[in-house]
């Protein structure tokens, strides 16, 4: 994963301290030092801390536990959808995300892996739902 990827509020596991996070705006400062030795702010485009950084694969438990549901069709793959917005994420071989309404498809198959790629998704189509782990 690299850090340009990720967005606040995305979720990813920190290694060094062995937990899952989610992105901060202070992801993205560093600090530097003048000639005289004080220290300064810069902000950067991109995350300047995550180097511990590692993508939390997406599982049922967390989909379960964030609102969606598993629709049982008679298909051997395991369909889950979330309440109040039409999303239908196949879980097998890889899960695809699609998303859309009642006039149009948003998103259609999206391979996603990863918690962050769902939530860029969610933010893409302007889904206002906040993942927890």
């Amino acid at each position: 994963m690299k850090p340009e990827e990720l967005m606040i509020g995305d979720w990813v596991f920190n290694t060094h301290h062995e937990k899952n996070v989610q992105i901060t705006p202070y992801d993205f400062f560093t600090h530097g030092h003048y000639p005289d030795g004080t220290q300064y702010i810069t902000v950067s485009h991109s995350i300047v801390s995550g180097q511990d950084f590692e993508p939390i694969p997406i599982t049922s438990e967390i989909l379960e536990k964030n609102g969606f549901f598993e629709v049982v069709d008679n298909c051997k793959y395991a369909t889950y959808h979330l309440k109040n917005i039409k999303t239908n994420i196949v879980m097998f071989p890889t899960p695809e995300l699609t998303i859309f309404t009642d006039k149009k498809i948003l998103i259609h198959g999206l391979p996603i892996h990863y918690v962050h790629e769902l939530q860029h998704a969610l933010r893409l189509c302007k889904i206002d739902k906040e993942i927890v782990l």
